[in-house]
């Protein structure tokens, strides 16, 4: 993955592009919004389940974040997403996910 992202990185087109992250954080809620310079992407059909999807071998994450957050939005054209979370139930989350790779990606705060 880290070899992608570099070799897209050196790429002409993308030298010169940045992302922007911002966090607010809340008592009980913390907001992300991450936001690129790219053309975005048609996020519409990621956030159900398809049946004709199921057995892609991408394009499952979104889905299944939707599951896991408070809240997940894009803004269009689908370069900027913004999710918001709970912090004390982070545990519970751990807890209930049947999937165990999730619970490695799950952030300790």
């Amino acid at each position: 993955m880290e070899n992608e992202v570099s070799r897209l990185q050196a790429l002409p087109e993308n030298r010169h592009k940045s992302v922007k992250v911002c966090f607010h954080k809340e008592p009980d809620s913390i907001t992300v919004a991450i936001e690129d310079q790219g053309k975005g992407f048609n996020f519409d059909k990621y956030l159900r389940l398809d049946e004709k999807r199921v057995f892609d071998t991408h394009g499952r994450g979104i889905i299944t974040a939707v599951h896991y957050l408070t809240g997940l939005t894009y803004t269009p054209p689908g370069n900027k997403i913004t999710i918001e979370f709970n912090p004390n139930n982070m545990y519970s989350l751990k807890q209930e996910n049947p999937h165990p790779d999730f619970v490695d990606q799950v952030p300790s705060l």
